[in-house]
């Protein structure tokens, strides 16, 4: 996948580049997000040393955190958003995660196939305090 700025529009743009998947291909995105959300991002999109440096210093806590939530949004084909990185290396760091998942599932039944809809939101707001 190619890489994009990490701008609202490159979001957009891998967003719209996932979403275009094949739901096989998107599982297998959604699985590497989960695993390391850090390696997927520093993977998917343009971010400078200090970028860089702020995310490689996440907990591995939060990294997981971040990579199941975001990975079931993007299961979901649900809208994500990111705010941008500080540009300036800081001691003291912050972020906020706030989403919303649902899932519906009907088993199947007198030779229906079982209907699944999955739906998300989330946003990551990064901040430098």
């Amino acid at each position: 996948m190619a890489q994009q700025p990490f701008t609202q529009q490159g979001i957009i743009a891998k967003q719209n580049e996932l979403y275009a998947l094949s739901d096989s291909q998107l599982l297998n995105q959604c699985n590497t997000i989960a695993s390391n959300f850090v390696t997927w991002l520093k993977a998917n999109f343009i971010l400078d040393n200090d970028q860089t440096d702020y995310v490689d210093e996440l907990p591995l806590k939060l990294n997981r955190f971040y990579g199941w939530r975001v990975a079931s949004i993007i299961l979901a084909r649900g809208n994500f958003s990111m705010g941008a990185l500080p540009t300036q290396n800081r001691r003291t760091k912050q972020t906020d995660f706030t989403d919303s998942c649902s899932a519906d599932y009907i088993p199947p039944r007198n030779g229906n196939p079982y209907q699944l809809t999955l739906s998300g939101q989330a946003n990551i707001t990064f901040q430098a305090p």
